[in-house]
């Protein structure tokens, strides 16, 4: 019995130690990931840390996020803080690298800990079938042994390649859905109306779940109005939103609610002039919000707190309609390799930003501020080559909006009052520009159709 167990414990510790090498090779060498994990799925690790290391470094490679030692224990900590566990991996996970060097045998290595996967569940099979051929009849037991086998026998493919029918079926079942949401007439938990008319009838009625939308503008033009308009459509159909206001205090935010609403000039609302006949406006304006689960937070500024907090208010509210971040070159990261490095930085948070609509099905508003390379063009219009020049906007965006209005760089336009908002690129819907009025003294936006007449 001794040696029995003296052996067993030795293809324990050449498993770990097997499994250690892979994991100091991934958090070591990010591009041995992929050809690992046409090997490898986080269940197959003896270790049950292993496998979280490794389904985690993949899920941070695949939305084009830095993988290492790092940033592997930091999301792996989010995951348990926000069940309310909170448990150290920092450490373990640094003890590997130090203890482990990366491997040119890697992939041999991930070929072992797969047939020591494998011997392990076929063991448990042929345990689990005695009590198939002694507990039920034999042709049910025939049946259950046949099936378990089949399954057996899919341990070679990984998780993550899957025959081409199983994404097809979701999309079917996903249709299915938008179907039976339109017959019954809630197609706004499904495609969230902007509000601004002419512009959902150019992008098919509005933004599906699990869209990236970057709005750009130079400053000035009105990008922050435009989210406002959109967060209040939200609003008014009772869908949760969050909007982190890195520019601008709550107050002033509330203050461009209050303009709109009420229609009283912002300016007066900040210098306190308010007739008699308008406090009712003010008092209805404010009772509109009231109970609407539209959230701000006007506080943090780095990308791994609006991460962390977004997740928090999914949990609490099982769904987020939106969440908006003003803007994208205000956005700082604690990582400390990217303070300093400004494009990087921007596409970091592009990244984390693109896997958090990803994470939580929702719509990423993200506004962000152009001018440097307009400023000597004669057609100041932002173009997606802008896009191109501010970190992964363009690639990482579903539909990327440009703003522009003509009278806040001619002053003799005939376009007064006017903003067009253009699609500059759109997964599944047309490019172009439509027209609307824009009154920034009341931070308000109206489709243009209403005034033609």
């Amino acid at each position: 019995m001794t040696q029995v167990l003296t052996d067993l414990d030795s293809n324990k510790l050449t498993a770990i130690e097997a499994e250690c090498t892979v994991i100091a090779t991934i958090l070591q060498s990010q591009d041995t990931i992929a050809p690992l994990a046409t090997i490898l799925s986080p269940e197959m690790f003896y270790m049950q840390l292993h496998g979280l290391i490794f389904g985690t470094a993949q899920k941070i490679n695949s939305l084009g996020g830095i993988v290492n030692a790092q940033t592997v224990s930091s999301e792996l900590f989010t995951q348990k803080a926000m069940k309310g566990m909170i448990s150290d991996y920092e450490t373990p996970i640094f003890n590997i690298v130090r203890s482990h060097f990366p491997s040119v045998s890697a992939l041999e290595y991930a070929e072992l800990i797969r047939d020591k996967y494998k011997s392990r569940k076929y063991s448990e099979f042929c345990r689990e079938a005695l009590g198939f051929f002694e507990e039920l009849p034999i042709d049910d037991a025939k049946e259950r042994f046949e099936s378990g086998l089949v399954e057996l026998s899919k341990l070679d493919s990984s998780e993550y390649t899957v025959p081409i029918s199983k994404p097809m079926g979701d999309v079917f079942s996903g249709l299915m859905e938008i179907y039976d949401r339109r017959q019954e007439g809630e197609m706004d938990q499904i495609i969230l109306p902007t509000g601004i008319r002419d512009f959902d009838a150019l992008i098919g009625g509005g933004i599906p779940r699990g869209r990236f939308i970057t709005i750009m503008a130079d400053t000035g033009i009105g990008k922050t109005t435009v989210l406002r308009k959109i967060i209040k459509t939200a609003g008014l159909l009772r869908q949760p939103t969050l909007e982190f206001s890195i520019e601008m205090t709550a107050e002033s935010q509330s203050e461009k609610i209050y303009s709109d609403l009420a229609q009283i000039p912002t300016y007066a609302l900040q210098n306190g002039v308010i007739r008699e006949d308008q406090w009712e406006k003010l008092a209805q304006a404010r009772e509109a919000y009231v109970g609407v689960p539209s959230m701000i937070n006007d506080r943090v500024r780095t990308i791994e707190d609006i991460v962390s907090i977004s997740r928090n208010f999914y949990a609490t509210h099982g769904e987020v309609a939106i969440i908006a971040i003003d803007y994208l070159q205000l956005v700082e990261s604690n990582k400390r390799e990217l303070q300093f490095d400004d494009r990087r930085r921007l596409v970091y948070v592009c990244n984390q930003l693109n896997a958090l609509k990803k994470e939580l099905n929702t719509r990423i508003i993200l506004l962000s501020q152009i001018g440097r390379t307009i400023k000597d063009r004669s057609d100041k219009r932002p173009t997606r080559h802008d896009a191109a020049e501010t970190g992964r906007i363009e690639q990482t965006s579903d539909l990327l909006v440009g703003a522009y209005r003509d009278e806040v760089y001619h002053s003799d336009t005939t376009d007064r009052g006017v903003m067009e908002l253009s699609v500059l690129k759109g997964r599944s819907v047309p490019t172009g520009t439509i027209k609307v009025l824009f009154d920034g003294a009341h931070s308000t936006i109206q489709d243009l159709a209403r005034h033609e007449y």
